[in-house]
């Protein structure tokens, strides 16, 4: 729908005593909706309103008698109470999304504020729990909002139409799941490229992963490392200076 304005160049309404010549012709144009708009804003509210009666729950990083770290960011949770109502989320926010096919979903993990790292996830990681413990729970966040797609995806939702985002130490401990556009992602992408041009903790995890090269847990208790990842000559973040005790 176009509507049409006619103005003189001081900004008065074009009158009889005005020449065509000194008048301008402003045009206003209103859009319809897109079809993809509409599938945004639908799945977004049935989503929202999903999700007020379901959640995601996570085994916490720091609890005692987790079997093993990844634990801390499995859906299969050890409480079986838990472990079914998290399938029974994912099967329903997957079963919305498969109606929207054309619509990306972003899976957004956070974790809450920390002043240190759970010590048995930051050795995990190699890292500090204290000096790096942003570092650890961008990680935690993101392997968490990684579970939820991978699950998704179980389902039957296409990867193609997923994407993570993620943030440590946001204040809240949950994986959103967010309806996008295609710009959305594409933000997003490449926020995440930017942000990864030096090894990160998840990466460490993903060699792990690629090679099946983890050692057994010490004797002591501790977690086991990957040893691809320890056998590099050269450590993948650069020296830090340790703040004196």
């Amino acid at each position: 729908m176009v509507h049409v304005l006619k103005v003189d160049k001081l900004g008065a309404p074009v009158g009889a005593e005005t020449t065509a010549k000194a008048a301008l012709t402003v045009r206003f144009e209103r859009t319809e909706p897109s079809r993809a708009d509409d599938d945004e804003e639908a799945a977004t509210r049935r989503i929202r309103a999903f999700m007020l009666q379901h959640d995601v729950v996570f085994n916490g990083a720091g609890e005692a008698s987790l079997p093993s770290v990844p634990q801390a960011w499995s859906v299969e949770h050890l409480d079986e109470g838990r472990r079914t109502a998290n399938k029974d989320t994912i099967k329903g926010v997957a079963a919305i999304l498969r109606e929207y096919p054309r619509l990306h979903c972003e899976v957004h993990g956070e974790t809450g504020a920390a002043n240190s790292a759970p010590e048995r996830l930051a050795v995990h990681l190699q890292l500090h729990p204290i000096d790096d413990v942003a570092e650890v729970m961008d990680a935690l966040a993101s392997l968490r909002a990684r579970a939820c797609l991978n699950a998704l995806v179980a389902e039957g939702v296409p990867e193609s139409q997923l994407f993570t985002t993620h943030k440590g130490m946001a204040g809240g401990v949950k994986v959103d799941f967010i309806p996008r556009g295609t710009a959305a992602r594409q933000v997003a992408t490449a926020a995440s490229e930017f942000t990864s041009q030096r090894p990160t903790a998840t990466d460490f995890l993903q060699a792990c992963a690629s090679s099946h090269a983890v050692a057994a847990p010490s004797a002591s208790g501790g977690a086991g490392v990957c040893s691809t990842w320890a056998s590099r000559t050269t450590h993948p973040w650069p020296p830090r200076t340790r703040r004196r005790r």
